[in-house]
């Protein structure tokens, strides 16, 4: 719930500095952003923590990073398009890409900092 809060904070501050007008060039309203960020949130949290065991190592890590995001970004799209639009392949692309961009390198920042202290760059123990 940590990244729907700074998430949602964000989403208030573009308001209050420019208006609604700022969702509404993207298609997108406030009410909307906000319950997509949620939604978006609770799945990808839910995902990562499903798919904690893979993150053991950095393939792994980077996998559970890309299921974890992808999903919920086309569930942030679905919000801005709509549902029927969202099934396009245009915007199913456009969500793997985001969520496979953003998924893999979130996926390799948590491995390298869940125990950095212990690893080097390659993933070795030091010593």
């Amino acid at each position: 719930m940590f990244y729907f809060a700074v998430l949602a904070l964000l989403a208030t501050g573009v308001r209050l500095m420019s208006g609604s007008g700022a969702f509404e060039r993207v298609g997108m309203s406030f009410s909307g952003a906000i319950v997509a960020y949620f939604f978006g949130c609770i799945v990808a949290g839910s995902l990562v923590g499903l798919l904690l065991p893979l993150s053991r190592d950095w393939i792994g890590a980077a996998l559970a990073g890309l299921l974890a995001f992808t999903p919920a970004f086309w569930l942030m799209n679905a919000v801005r398009v709509g549902w029927t639009a969202s099934l396009s392949l245009n915007a199913v692309e456009l969500s793997v890409m985001t969520g496979g961009l953003l998924g893999v390198v979130g996926g390799l920042y948590y491995w390298m900092r869940q125990d950095g202290s212990r690893r080097d760059a390659a993933g070795e123990p030091p010593g």
